[in-house]
């Protein structure tokens, strides 16, 4: 398993299975991009590693997580500081 504090963008593990943070928010576009991130949504944030509750200084714009009003809420546990 990853390093939490590691910021790379490195490909899961082999085995890793990920249930993307992204699929609980409202700005998740389905296709691995979103508001944020048009050109992709880095590993780091899909795996939960990086809380996206904050600005990101790879990302465009100021948008951030924010939940889904149809969505499960998340197990946010892995994510820094909550």
């Amino acid at each position: 398993m990853h390093n939490l504090t590691d910021m790379s963008d490195a490909v899961p593990e082999k085995g890793e299975w990920i249930i993307p943070i992204c699929a609980y928010c409202l700005h998740d576009r389905r296709d691995g991009t979103c508001i944020a991130f048009p050109k992709g949504i880095p590993y780091r944030i899909l795996a939960g590693y990086t809380d996206h509750a904050q600005i990101q200084v790879d990302q465009e714009g100021a948008t951030i997580f924010e939940q889904a009003p149809n969505a499960p809420k998340p197990d946010r546990s892995r994510w820094a500081g909550e």
